[in-house]
């Protein structure tokens, strides 16, 4: 499995967002490209993208899942945006994304028996919420076996999340 930061596609904060965003799947985007390179390597693949929803322009910072065929199987929009003002580091997500209200995962094949395992996607600051891990933790038919949080944290806060 492969897996690329929180809004790899572009330099990170909320001036930046608008002109980082994208369709899903559209040519030339981030997410075009995770889909390629997972098929390309047989791989599952996983990274941060700044979506822009194509019914109403919103932008949410989502974290999308191809599978080693490169179809898009799981898309997490990010629950808990953050809101920092520490140093010179003054980002409130909120003020131009959209936080999300599910949570997502996907199987991947683990081995050449067909023993598989269940992913469940996260960002970023919402690792300060123990509540959604232990929702994974239920989930449904299959509790998940491995949580996935890409992130890009900020010089002023990077240490303090571990």
């Amino acid at each position: 499995m492969q897996v690329l930061p929180e809004a790899f596609t572009g330099t990170y904060g909320v001036e930046h967002f608008a002109a980082n965003s994208e369709l899903l799947g559209a040519d030339g985007s981030g997410s075009a490209t995770l889909a390629e390179i997972a098929s390309q390597h047989g791989l599952a693949t996983v990274g941060g993208v700044i979506e822009r929803c194509p019914e109403s322009d919103l932008l949410y910072n989502s974290t999308v899942a191809y599978d080693p065929s490169g179809l898009l199987v799981a898309k997490y929009r990010k629950i808990h945006l953050s809101k920092v003002r520490v140093g010179v580091d003054d980002t409130s997500e909120a003020t131009v994304l959209r936080e999300g209200n599910s949570t997502a995962s996907f199987d991947v094949v683990g081995s050449a028996e067909g023993a598989s395992f269940c992913v469940g996607l996260a960002c970023c600051f919402d690792l300060r919420f123990p509540e959604l891990a232990g929702a994974y933790a239920r989930w449904g038919k299959q509790p998940c076996d491995v949580l996935l949080y890409p992130s890009a944290f900020l010089g002023s806060t990077g240490e303090k999340h571990w």
